[in-house]
């Protein structure tokens, strides 16, 4: 038995980097009542072992799905992208200033008295929802299509980490005690 490598089709879900979380959690226990491996018990050492595989793989493809930044790199790997920045660097220097700017404002207001994070964590959800904007409108059904926008969606990706994790520290900033 292969495993499904487009979590997509594994968990009967259009191929988009918008997600029905709750069509994908029923699917996904949909699959797992079929293939749990408590169903196994009785059956030959080998298909205990095919059941276990299967569920732990329908449970990463749960966990990649559930991600902005996983699914985003998963649907570009299913496009033979290489999502991976390891060895690639940004060129975009208006971004690399906006990066810098962003981040020297989150400094300023820490240091400060803490307040004036909420105008802070509105302009990052905003330039978020743009960035995930580009994911959304992309044909991700069509190879070429995503081929042809390549560029766009790894520069996107790369935005998307950095606005992710800013809007987390914002988040966590904002239940600290000052």
């Amino acid at each position: 038995m292969e495993l499904e490598q487009d979590y997509f089709s594994l968990l009967d879900l259009p191929k988009s980097y918008s997600v029905d979380k709750k069509k994908l959690k029923s699917n996904a226990r949909m699959l797992l009542r079929q293939y749990h491996p408590d169903r196994f018990s009785a059956s030959t050492t080998e298909e205990q072992r095919l059941a276990e595989q299967l569920a732990a793989h329908i449970n990463f493809a749960v966990r990649v799905l559930e991600d902005p930044i996983q699914r985003a790199q998963h649907l570009l790997s299913l496009a033979d992208i290489d999502a991976n920045f390891d060895n690639r660097t940004i060129q975009d220097n208006a971004f690399l200033i906006q990066q810098m700017e962003l981040r020297e404002s989150f400094d300023e207001v820490m240091e400060s008295d803490g307040q004036g994070l909420t105008p802070l964590v509105e302009e990052v959800e905003t330039e978020l929802s743009v960035v995930e904007g580009v994911f959304e409108k992309a044909d991700f059904n069509n190879a070429d299509a995503v081929l042809a926008q390549q560029e766009v969606l790894l520069a996107a990706l790369a935005k998307l980490h950095f606005f992710i994790k800013l809007n987390a520290d914002l988040k966590t900033a904002q239940k600290e005690p000052i």
